[in-house]
């Protein structure tokens, strides 16, 4: 038996979604004190562009069936990319050394990629793309990610990862919707803590920030803020299904949101952000740079 936290997403296949998820992981560990962490990304296309890959990849590893373990054998048949998560060392190289999938994937899917990788760079997310990185579960899409510990001298160093799972929810009966998401392995985090020295401190409650844009065009301005805010110690979040001002409003409400940062054209063009405070309902326009300041200000009459 062990713990684990994790954090799904469902209902949009946004890439920028994809980055924010990733982000979420990565500053997860910043938070708690890890350092020598890396971040590893990458994109196993959709079921149509994985068809071909697989069936590239079984034509190469056939020959080299002799050298796996006992157990890859086995997958060879039924689940090839798990050979590429193989705790034998001699497996995952023959793994590694064969066709890469990326070289596979759709034009749909490789500009999905380029979309999480361009926002990650926004970010300021440091990453590193692996081809050899598959999660190799049967219901992962496009986005697979991990982050892996360089303190653990072992195959089995991915204190979380996740990816995204567009066809899960449908194949268990439910409607066809889109969704990413990640688990950590909250005794193997706790174990490499005490081990490293890591202390960790009480959490406090936050203030709620619900940012909206009507348009997606100003989907990277939207970014921008979200991690200028979260980078600040504010809980938020973002629309990623545009709707109507009022239900955004209705819904931040519902969901017990403090304040809503609203961006459009105009925020966008004059790099300022309009904030509603959802007690009041008093509204603010400032610059970007000044959005932590007047947000903790308004907190105060929250």
């Amino acid at each position: 038996e062990f713990w684990q936290l994790g954090i799904e997403a469902m209902g949009s296949d946004n890439p920028v979604l994809d980055s924010e998820i990733i982000w979420m992981l990565n500053m997860i560990f910043q938070r708690l004190g890890f350092r020598n962490l890396t971040l590893l990304v990458n994109s196993i296309g959709c079921l149509k562009c994985r068809k071909a890959f697989i069936k590239e990849f079984k034509k190469y590893l056939k020959p080299k069936a002799g050298g796996l373990c006992g157990d890859c054998r086995k997958r060879l048949g039924k689940n090839p990319l798990r050979i590429f998560d193989c705790k034998v060392a001699g497996c995952r190289e023959t793994a590694k050394n064969g066709p890469k999938i990326s070289e596979y994937l759709c034009d749909s899917c490789n500009t999905h990629f380029a979309g999480v990788t361009g926002s990650l760079s926004r970010l300021s997310v440091n990453f590193r793309i692996s081809d050899s990185l598959v999660r190799g579960f049967d219901y992962y899409t496009k986005t697979v990610f991990e982050i892996v510990s360089n303190d653990l001298d072992s195959a089995q160093n991915a204190l979380g990862g996740g990816g995204r799972y567009d066809n899960l929810i449908a194949q268990f009966g439910g409607p066809d919707m889109p969704a990413i998401g990640f688990a950590v392995g909250i005794d193997r985090t706790v174990m490499l803590m005490k081990e490293l020295g890591i202390g960790y401190g009480i959490d406090t409650e936050k203030i709620k920030v619900y940012i909206v844009s009507m348009d997606n065009d100003f989907a990277g301005y939207m970014l921008e803020v979200l991690k200028l805010l979260r980078d600040s110690g504010i809980s938020c979040d973002i629309n990623y299904t545009s709707r109507s001002m009022k239900a955004e409003i209705k819904k931040a409400e519902k969901l017990d949101f403090n304040i809503i940062a609203f961006l459009g054209e105009d925020e966008f063009k004059n790099q300022s952000v309009t904030l509603k405070n959802l007690k009041d309902f008093k509204q603010y326009n400032i610059r970007k740079k000044e959005a932590v300041e007047k947000i903790f200000e308004i907190a105060g009459r929250i």
